[in-house]
């Protein structure tokens, strides 16, 4: 699994990590500030086109296809994404993920957009 754009992997599960244990993959995050824009997400041989809209509270904030939000933990370690719930609004800005009304689906909403638990 990895997220590229223009062929630069951004991050990607990787045995060639110290903090992979017994040769299990582990999410590494090549560019931890990635500008906002198109990218593919690489999955088991499928492709799916996304847009970065930013980082907020340690979350890659992406669009999907269907132009639905989805957040990505955007930290080394374990991967977990999923899709950010709150105020139904067709131009949420970064500014409105940013003020606490938002989380990421299926995590605690201890920061601006959760905290996995």
């Amino acid at each position: 699994m990895k997220l590229a754009r223009d062929g630069e992997i951004l991050a990607h599960f990787t045995t060639e990590s110290s903090m992979s244990h017994y040769g299990q993959p582990v999410w590494v995050v090549e560019d931890e500030n990635p500008e906002p824009g198109p990218i593919i997400f690489h999955n088991e041989g499928k492709t799916s086109n996304l847009e970065i809209l930013g980082v907020v509270d340690g979350w890659l904030v992406v669009k999907r296809e269907n132009e639905a939000l989805a957040g990505i933990l955007w930290s080394d370690g374990s991967y977990y994404a999923g899709a950010i719930t709150g105020p139904k609004d067709e131009d949420i800005t970064m500014d409105d993920l940013k003020s606490g009304d938002f989380q990421v689906e299926g995590t605690l909403p201890l920061g601006m957009l959760g905290s996995i638990l």
